[in-house]
């Protein structure tokens, strides 16, 4: 999406490696993310005070900002005449993105540990969804359909075939995962107490896409 903004956008940050990438692929990276000093001085915020803390200028938006966290940054009024999208994901294959994605390259505990001591990533989407319970996203781009969904999106026609042909040249953290995913049904054969958590953390995604747990597919 960041290559179809223009010079007044806000786009955040990506990891070290990947804003290197970014910039090799799309010619963008972070900009018009910084907190200016008048609202530093004005009303600063625990999150501004721990980047101070550790010498990092304050940022705007954090790459998984809050609904409600934009829509407080953006205003009522311009919230409401925005059109919100998304991506949503199979919340099974999201888990497994996340215990695979280790570019530090430490030792993980198998799924069935680690799962039990990062439980708070279940459901962690809800709220770039939802404000106080109700869904604000007017158009959700499924992950596994992602060229499909793109086409269904409320832009200019050029800017969907520049998003659609970067889509086909560009993978970010592809590498982290194999291509055979034998191993990765039997990692969430190894801990099925994580599924009635899932079905009633992620029952939006759940009711709305059809996803199932890929071991029962």
């Amino acid at each position: 999406m960041s290559s179809v903004l223009g010079p007044s956008d806000v786009v955040t940050y990506l990891s070290k490696e990947e804003e290197k990438q970014r910039w090799r692929s799309l010619s963008i990276k972070e900009q018009n993310n910084k907190t200016k000093l008048v609202d530093l001085l004005r009303k600063p915020q625990k999150k501004h005070i721990k980047q101070l803390q550790k010498l990092r200028w304050p940022k705007i938006f954090h790459p998984h900002a809050k609904a409600e966290e934009v829509k407080e940054f953006l205003t009522d009024p311009v919230w409401r005449g925005y059109q919100k999208i998304s991506v949503v994901r199979n919340p099974w294959h999201y888990l497994l993105s996340f215990y695979y994605w280790n570019p530090g390259g430490e030792a993980r505990k198998p799924f069935s540990e680690w799962i039990f001591d990062n439980r708070h990533l279940i459901g962690a989407n809800n709220y770039q969804y939802f404000i106080k319970g109700n869904c604000v996203i007017d158009y959700f781009v499924r992950f596994e359909s992602i060229t499909a969904d793109v086409n269904r999106l409320p832009l200019p026609s050029s800017d969907i075939k520049t998003i659609k042909k970067l889509l086909e040249v560009t993978r970010f953290k592809g590498e982290f995962r194999k291509a055979d995913k034998s191993e990765e049904l039997a990692i969430l054969e190894s801990a099925p107490f994580i599924d009635p958590i899932i079905n009633a953390l992620c029952s939006y995604e759940i009711n709305r896409f059809g996803y199932t747990n890929p071991v029962h597919d």
